[in-house]
């Protein structure tokens, strides 16, 4: 048997580790692939024996053979190059004693300095393969051979820093103990909380010092006096250790100031590892900031909580979607995650939809995420007193700023935006300390957010300093921001606004960025509470209808029309009101909620008659009349249409005008009067022409041809569609010219061009699932089906994700249709066989 000194060890290691991700192949198969024995083999990986000189082509065989079948399993391995296997080999032989095989112990070896590391948490490690993986191979020393570059110097401390609660000190305890068992720090592994967030201060580097030297073995009693004496006699023990090459880990948890342990950091060979809630400077060192974990990492954690110590609890994976939730409600965060499992644990009986339910209280969230108990290093299981921790040590001006983000409605904030929160000149620097300090998160785009629990715990403490920190004011300064920003942003973007004067966005394209950024922030402005007193309630819903349609997010503009209707309701604004329930009834027929769009109009038409302007009561009766007909009430709707047309007229605005009648010609199409509706179509047409009203007169184009299609006229329609699909290009509108290639393709279909329908329908589809409309796009796919099926070559195919899409969308009866059409097709194609 091999002697298992620290250079033999590291070879096991190594070849351990790659036989794993190979996936353990027996010695005997890899026989057939490598010149040895299966016995051979076996010592080899069974560490039993180095290779010899002699052995050494076959040793390399082997490793090439595992590193190929680990890459055809798609294993995640590090993998070392010829030369460090070389070297591995030869090192490893070097050690063996000459003149035969001394049996020694094989198996790694423990450090043979002191160890001074705590124990790991039973089940407080999971996930984080990649940060493993990473600190693991930095703390190997066979992956030290390479030497730094010119003018770089070999970095010997390596940082972890994150939030309180992401598992920081587990991860760094994961690695040392690993590295303990493979024997890769012989001079020792020493630890210590250098409590940089206790009330009582950070221990000091002269303190420090002196616990570390007699953990090395020197008498209390011969410790220096000093502080800097201290810290001396620890590079000189450094230096010993050095000398004897024997390498020292030491691992320095809860570090506030770098400055204050910089003392204490280990030339090579030895190693230190830090964690922080602070972002420390580098001094050299390697670093990485430490997430929450993915839901994945997130879920089995939860389970390992509940199955500790051999405990048998299957409710993680009999009940997955409420642990996904629970672990959604414990923002992915490990000390989170590790209270709720032990307050399950204690309630065998409970399930986690309730635990989920009881944690959905924003009001008590943090007060269910306490337990009676401390954790392996004696610090409370509260999540909250986890973040109390990183809040004392801020400076007024950060808490203040801290506390207001959480005031803001939306997901996060634009340093423009958080300014005008904050109110203060410096703000970016204010939320650069809070960054450092891992309560709040920079994205692209110069975006802060936090997470959801460090928001919960903030907005606690900023309502009970709102007074002080003028939390009302701040929030009226963020909506006023809010409001005058978009206002100038959409009068880039609609058309038939006024010209945005405001200076603050150079063209459409920079608006349009800019709303979609903030898309989410602005909606979720407009739904606040704070919203109601402010302009913001009612204002800022009616500025955003035009881009809420333009983008096509029907539901957040169905949500905010609403939303403003209620508040102006609250206030007696009728105008406001109208305004309101106009753009609502809007976007319930866009989400094909016919009847709600039909009362909202209604609602509209009655204040109209009783407060509103002949003009006001036409508007009504226009977009009452598009409802009827989204509910295929087709008479109703030209008969209010005709009223709208005529009061229009009278008012002297024959745009809107050419608005109803266009509409009203789509109801006469349906009722089979096409005579009626060409002559509408065209007459609206030509007005919108007058006008330069491009949309509308593609619009206008389109139901033209729908018409001129009935009437059998398909060489004209098709030209019109054509027309129709150059305007939309023109003005990119991506969603009309989808609507416009499926109404060409339904037309082309009518004419019994197949292959130009298919094609139309084709591009419709792909049109519609780009701007996300999947009810038009299950409706080009029927198409897109009935014209295959009258091809030479029936396909199904497409028939069958119509009627996918339809079920997802709630279509029932246009889903049997679709299948209906897909059974016909099969009992055709069956029979043509039989024949």
């Amino acid at each position: 048997m091999g002697v298992a000194g620290p250079q033999s060890n590291e070879l096991w290691y190594a070849l351990q580790a790659l036989h794993e991700a190979a996936g353990k192949p027996s010695p005997l198969a890899l026989a057939r692939h490598v010149p040895v024995s299966k016995t051979t083999l076996y010592d080899w990986l069974g560490r039993k024996a180095i290779p010899d000189e002699a052995s050494e082509p076959a040793a390399l065989r082997l490793v090439r053979v595992l590193e190929e079948k680990a890459a055809d399993r798609g294993a995640s391995y590090s993998a070392l190059s010829r030369g460090e296997w070389h070297r591995l080999l030869s090192e490893a032989r070097a050690e063996q004693p000459r003149g035969g095989r001394n049996r020694t112990r094989s198996g790694p070896r423990r450090a043979d300095g002191p160890v001074t590391l705590p124990a790991p948490a039973p089940a407080g490690f999971g996930g984080r393969d990649e940060e493993v993986r990473d600190l693991m191979d930095w703390l190997n020393p066979a992956k030290d051979s390479s030497p730094p570059g010119p003018g770089q110097a070999a970095a010997t401390a390596y940082t972890v820093a994150g939030m309180g609660g992401v598992g920081k000190t587990a991860l760094v305890l994961r690695a040392a103990h690993t590295a303990q068992e493979r024997g890769w720090f012989t001079g020792g592994i020493l630890f210590a909380d250098v409590r940089g967030y206790s009330p009582d201060g950070e221990t000091d580097a002269g303190a420090l010092a002196g616990r570390f030297l007699t953990d090395l073995g020197l008498r209390p009693q011969d410790v220096p006096a000093t502080a800097e004496e201290r810290c001396d006699a620890w590079r000189e023990a450094l230096h010993d250790l050095a000398r004897q090459k024997r390498p020292l880990l030491v691992v320095l948890d809860n570090v506030r100031t770098g400055g204050l342990v910089a003392p204490l950091l280990p030339p090579a060979p030895h190693k230190v590892v830090i964690t922080s809630r602070r972002t420390l400077s580098d001094r050299g060192a390697r670093s990485i900031r430490l997430a929450p974990l993915d839901t994945s990492e997130a879920i089995a954690l939860l389970h390992r909580g509940l199955t500790a110590g051999g405990t048998r609890d299957e409710r993680v994976t009999t009940q997955p979607d409420d642990a996904r939730r629970l672990a959604e409600l414990c923002g992915h965060l490990p000390l989170a995650l590790m209270i709720t499992a032990h307050v399950l644990r204690d309630e065998s009986g409970r399930t986690l939809a309730d635990q989920a339910d009881e944690l959905a209280d924003t009001r008590t969230r943090l007060d269910a995420l306490e337990y009676e108990d401390v954790d392996e290093q004696g610090r409370p299981l509260e999540v909250r007193a986890a973040f109390e921790l990183s809040y004392r040590h801020l400076k007024a001006e950060q808490a203040r700023a801290f506390r207001l983000l959480a005031a803001a409605p939306g997901p996060d904030l634009h340093t423009a935006a958080a300014t005008a929160l904050v109110g203060r000149a410096h703000t970016r620097r204010l939320l650069a300390r809070l960054h450092s300090a891992h309560l709040v998160q920079l994205s692209a785009g110069d975006r802060w957010s936090m997470h959801d629990l460090v928001r919960l715990f903030a907005d606690e403490h900023g309502l009970g300093c709102a007074e002080e920190d003028a939390r009302d004011a701040a929030v009226t300064r963020l909506l006023d921001h809010y409001l005058t920003s978009a206002r100038a942003a959409v009068t880039q973007v609609a058309p038939r606004t006024v010209v945005d004067r405001s200076g603050l966005f150079r063209d459409r394209g920079a608006a349009l960025d800019w709303l979609d950024a903030e898309h989410p922030n602005l909606v979720a402005a407009a739904l606040s509470p704070a919203a109601g007193p402010h302009p913001a309630g009612a204002v800022l819903p009616l500025v955003l209808a035009p881009y809420l349609n333009h983008r096509r997010h029907f539901d957040d503009a169905v949500a905010v029309a609403r939303s403003a209707a209620e508040t102006c309701r609250g206030r007696g604004d009728v105008r406001g009101e109208s305004s309101a329930l106009n753009n609502l009834g809007l976007a319930l027929w866009e989400t094909r909620r016919f009847q709600e769009a039909i009362t909202a109009h209604r609602r509209q038409r009655d204040l109209a008659e009783k407060n509103g302007t002949a003009h006001d009561r036409a508007t009504a009766l226009n977009n009452l009349g598009l409802a009827f007909t989204g509910a295929q009430r087709y008479q109703a709707a030209a008969n209010v249409l005709y009223e709208a047309h005529a009061l229009f007229t009278a008012t002297g605005d024959d745009h809107a005008a050419a608005r109803a009648r266009n509409n009203r010609g789509t109801a006469l199409q349906q009722l089979g009067r096409i005579a009626e509706a060409v002559t509408a179509h065209t007459e609206a047409a030509r007005t919108f022409a007058v006008h330069d009203d491009r949309q509308l007169m593609g619009s206008a184009l389109a139901n033209l041809a729908a018409a001129l299609r009935s009437a059998g006229r398909h060489e004209d329609a098709v030209a019109l569609h054509r027309q129709d699909l150059a305007i939309c290009r023109e003005l990119g509108n991506r969603h009309g010219e989808g609507q416009g290639q499926l109404g060409l393709g339904l037309t082309l279909l009518s004419a019994g061009a197949l292959t130009g329908a298919g094609k139309a329908f084709a591009a419709a589809a792909a049109i519609f699932r780009e701007t996300g409309d999947r009810r038009r796009e299950a409706e080009a796919w029927g198409n897109l089906g009935l014209a295959r099926s009258a091809g030479p070559e029936p396909d199904g195919q497409a028939l069958e994700t119509a009627a996918a899409l339809f079920r997802e969308t709630g279509d029932l009866d246009d889903e049997r249709r679709a299948l209906l059409h897909r059974a016909r097709l099969g009992q055709s194609a069956d029979e043509q066989k039989q024949d």
